[in-house]
């Protein structure tokens, strides 16, 4: 089974950091909407989103889209921030979500768990 890539990317996070974004997640996920703002959230442009965290090693972003399901946001790359503006991590995002409006991919549940996320799972925080 292939590991999609977002899942890869958050598995090969220290534990630390992985725990940072499942708590971050765990806030976001029982709050409206209008209520994702920063610190934890920001929109960007074209309606590409980035969740926010931080932890000892640094600042990390998940880059996503809200949908494709109501009160459902689908994450796309994510990255440990070292600038002011991630361009090409932003624009790896915007490049799989047009893949997968066009049918090619699919989108699962993200997997987190405290010792290790497993090899399974994917790109979709519910």
């Amino acid at each position: 089974m292939k590991v999609p890539v977002v899942q890869k990317w958050i598995n090969s996070l220290p534990d630390d950091v992985r725990d940072e974004l499942e708590d971050v997640i765990s806030y976001l996920r029982f709050l409206e909407r209008e209520a994702w703002v920063r610190p934890q959230f920001e929109t960007l442009d074209k309606g590409l989103c980035e969740i926010r965290w931080k932890s000892a090693s640094g600042n990390y972003r998940l880059y996503g889209y809200f949908g494709p399901a109501r009160r459902q946001f689908s994450g796309y790359s994510g990255s440990q921030k070292k600038k002011n503006k991630d361009v090409d991590t932003e624009k790896q995002a915007q490049s799989r979500k047009n893949l997968f409006d066009r049918g090619i991919g699919e989108l699962d549940d993200l997997e987190f768990n405290t010792t290790k996320a497993k090899d399974s799972g994917s790109s979709s925080a519910k």
